[in-house]
This record gives C-alpha cells, structure tokens and sequence, in this order.
C-alpha cells in the first residue's frame, strides 16, 4: 500500500509540474491499443499501450513533438505493470524533460549469489515497487543536450519462498530497500524526426 501511494503521489508531482509551465497545449494527438503476450514469468497477460503526442505553445515550430507513453497489463499470475515514459520539449527545444513514472507488482527469479550457481536453486520472489526517473536537459549546442536525472525505485519485498536461499540465507536487500540517486544525462541527437527517423543520429550517454 505504501509504495501504491508512493506510485499516485509521483504522477500527482509530475503532472502538476506540467501545469506550472503554464503554457497551452497544441496539436494534440492520442493513438491507442490492446495488448496480450504469454511469458513464462507472466503465464497470459492482457493490457493496453497508447501514446499521446502534442505541442507546448511555445514550441509549435518544432519538429520533435513532446509524448507521454502509457501501458498497463495485468497477468494470470497476479501481476500489474503500470508505466508512463515521456519525452516533453519546451521553449523551442531549448529543454527536453525525460523519464518514467511507473508502478510494478511482479515475480523475479533468484538463484543465489555469485556466477556458477545451478540452475537448480531458482526460486521466486514478488516485488511490488514503484518507479520515478527524470533527466532534465538543456540544449548546449545544435545537438547537444546536458542536464542533470534522478531515479527512484522503491522495492518492497511480498513473497519469498518458505525455507529457499533467501530465507534461509537472508542476503542484503532481502527485506527490500531503495535505489535511488541522481546522475548526469547528455543526448546527441540529430534526428530529422523522432518518429519517422529518415536521417540523423540518437546517442545518450548517462552516468549515475
């Protein structure tokens, strides 16, 4: 519940943040559709994608259009994947906000520590967490974006398998934890369009 709340009070944060650019919003354009895939971590999941593109005001001359993703799936294994990746440009792609906001209940597989451990200790483990990550970048050059991220991923730990490895062993990071700190983000992007790239290069580099 802890981290469900943790979940809305980001989107809350992010689309308030949206707000205070306090520019209007042109050229709005949102394309959606169902999705279902099997994995053998998931059994059958069904959800949906879309993703919504549009213009601040005040960068209506813009070939890069800002865009929210958004996906949501829910497997027979009790599994719920939320998340919202974006891409926003403002003030003539004078700064580019990028990042995700994402809530995860999902089951991970464990075999112990080291690299010759057998396939024969798997077990696993569900994890409920939720995601924010953000880069904020200013244009440097023609092509060039440099700014600051931070990430945060709160882990927490529901279900471990009764007298396995990480019960009986208890490793660091059993009970769950955080991951969370901040970074620099810089982008070489000389793409003639973001979604229909028919020239140009897209390079990032980030170190955290």
């Amino acid at each position: 519940m802890r981290a469900l709340k943790l979940f809305f009070l980001s989107i809350a944060i992010a689309l308030s943040s949206i707000y205070s650019v306090q520019a209007q919003i042109k050229n709005t354009s949102l394309r959606g559709f169902p999705v279902a895939f099997y994995t053998e971590e998931t059994s059958f999941a069904f959800g949906g994608l879309g993703i919504l593109t549009f213009d601040f005001e005040s960068n209506l001359t813009s070939l890069k259009p800002s865009q929210i993703n958004f996906g949501a799936a829910y497997t027979l294994e009790n599994q719920l994947l939320i998340y919202f990746p974006y891409e926003l440009y403002l003030y003539d792609n004078d700064w580019r906000f990028e990042g995700e906001v994402g809530y995860y209940r999902y089951t991970y597989k464990y075999y112990g520590i080291g690299n010759n451990t057998p396939d024969s200790n798997e077990e696993t483990y569900r994890v409920n967490f939720p995601r924010v990550q953000v880069s904020a970048l200013r244009k440097v050059s023609d092509d060039i974006y440099a700014g600051l991220s931070y990430w945060y991923d709160g882990y927490d730990i529901t279900s471990i398998k009764q007298n396995g490895l990480l019960d009986s062993n208890e490793p660091d990071g059993v009970s769950g934890g955080i991951n969370s700190g901040f970074g620099i983000t810089s982008i070489y992007d000389t793409r003639d369009n973001i979604f229909y790239t028919k020239d140009g290069e897209f390079l990032e580099f980030k170190a955290h």
